[in-house]
């Protein structure tokens, strides 16, 4: 299971560089899938599936636009 992940993070790494997309393109299906699949769909974390998937790709896109915010500063203030 780690290995697919590992895989479809590349992937949507690979997919961002070059396209401009990939975050939520590539890692909310698989995050939904994976959880379905590792839970099952009544569970309540397999219930709750999309939302757990699109809470983390969310948190994990704010996260990397806090952390660049001061490189892209900076890189405004050099011109």
């Amino acid at each position: 299971m780690y290995s697919l992940l590992l895989l479809c993070g590349g992937l949507a790494r690979v997919t961002t560089v070059l396209f401009g997309f990939g975050g939520g393109f590539v890692v909310v299906p698989l995050l939904y899938t994976l959880l379905i699949s590792a839970h099952g769909p009544d569970s309540g974390i397999g219930q709750a599936a999309m939302h757990i998937a699109v809470a983390t790709s969310t948190a994990l896109s704010a996260h990397m636009c806090i952390r660049t915010l001061p490189i892209t500063l900076d890189d405004s203030n050099a011109s």
